[in-house]
């Protein structure tokens, strides 16, 4: 399931959501730049404790309060991003790809709903 924070974005953020899941397009993969929606998979892992692997290189200063400290998203999937979807993707037994695509956006939802009290939407 696309998890259901999704809905909160713009059309186009969910849209691109949508293929990423479908698998009609393609997932949200390395190389992706500059979309709200790598921005919002960067916030995720951030959220759950995947990212930044180098905390310099992340802050966003519209990040709700729920999320505390210097945080920001660069909305450019390169290799911190990466590294970071393939060790959420070992962790939860996931094929570790680094593609954000159906399974791994179903296993955000499980996790994202434990920690439904500190999920910036």
């Amino acid at each position: 399931m696309i998890p259901r924070f999704v809905s909160n974005f713009p059309a186009s953020t969910q849209a691109r959501f949508r293929e990423a899941y479908t698998n009609k397009d393609r997932p949200i993969a390395y190389g992706e730049r500059n979309h709200e929606s790598v921005e919002i998979v960067q916030a995720w892992l951030y959220v759950l404790g995947y990212f930044p692997f180098n905390p310099r290189s992340v802050t966003r200063d519209d990040t709700p309060e729920a999320v505390t400290g210097n945080f920001t998203t660069d909305g450019i999937f390169l290799q911190e991003t990466l590294e970071a979807v393939q060790e959420f993707q070992r962790v939860h037994g996931v094929k570790a790809d680094g593609m954000v695509g159906h399974d791994t956006l179903d296993q955000f939802d499980i996790e994202l709903s434990r920690k439904h009290h500190s999920i910036p939407i």
